[in-house]
C-alpha cells in the first residue's frame, strides 16, 4: 500500500463533523467547483477575482460557501472534500505542503 504524509493524519476526510452534516449536503458541489477551478485557468482566475459570484452558481450550503469564500482548507477537508482537490488549490495559492498538511491537521499557522 502507498503511503504519504495523508495518512498520518489519522482520521478519514469527511468523519470528525459526521453529525454536524446538514441533509442532502451538496460534497459533490463543492468537489465540482474545486475539480474546475484546479483545471481550467478561467476558473480559478474567477476564484481569485469573482470569488462570490462563482460560489454562487453553485448548490452548497452555507456552511460551504463560507469555507471556500474564505479559502479554509480544514473546513473543506473535515467535511469530506476529497484532499486531491484541496491540495492543488493550496500549492497554486502558494501554501506550502507541510504547511497544508499541517492545516488538514488542525494546527493553525
Amino acid at each position: 500500500m502507498f503511503n504519504s504524509p495523508l495518512h498520518t493524519l489519522n482520521f478519514e476526510p469527511g468523519t470528525l463533523n459526521k453529525d454536524k452534516r446538514e441533509p442532502g449536503m451538496s460534497l459533490y458541489e463543492v468537489q465540482k467547483l474545486l475539480f474546475h477551478v484546479n483545471r481550467e485557468p478561467k476558473m480559478f482566475d474567477r476564484f481569485l477575482r469573482e470569488r462570490e459570484i462563482l460560489i454562487a452558481e453553485y448548490r452548497l450550503t452555507e456552511e460551504e460557501q463560507r469555507a471556500l469564500w474564505e479559502t479554509d482548507f480544514r473546513s473543506l477537508y473535515e467535511m469530506g472534500v476529497h484532499s486531491l482537490l484541496l491540495g492543488p488549490l493550496a500549492a497554486t495559492l502558494g501554501l506550502s505542503f507541510p504547511d497544508y498538511l499541517a492545516i488538514l491537521r488542525g494546527n493553525q499557522l
